[in-house]
């Protein structure tokens, strides 16, 4: 029993946190445009791509 109470605890405070942080995070984002933060990412993701394959060769 004392593993399902710390198991329950757990996901209790982890989607505590989760929704703390979920509400603070959209605040601020309200304040960068959605398209902004996609198309950096993109970049982000698309220059990662390349040094790992010119690292690999």
């Amino acid at each position: 029993i004392h593993v399902f109470i710390a198991a329950a605890s757990a996901l209790v405070l982890s989607m505590a946190l989760a929704v703390v942080a979920g509400n603070l995070g959209g605040r601020y984002l309200d304040m960068i445009p959605l398209k902004a933060i996609s198309g950096a990412g993109f970049i982000a993701i698309g220059l990662w791509i390349l040094v790992e394959h010119f690292r690999a060769s």
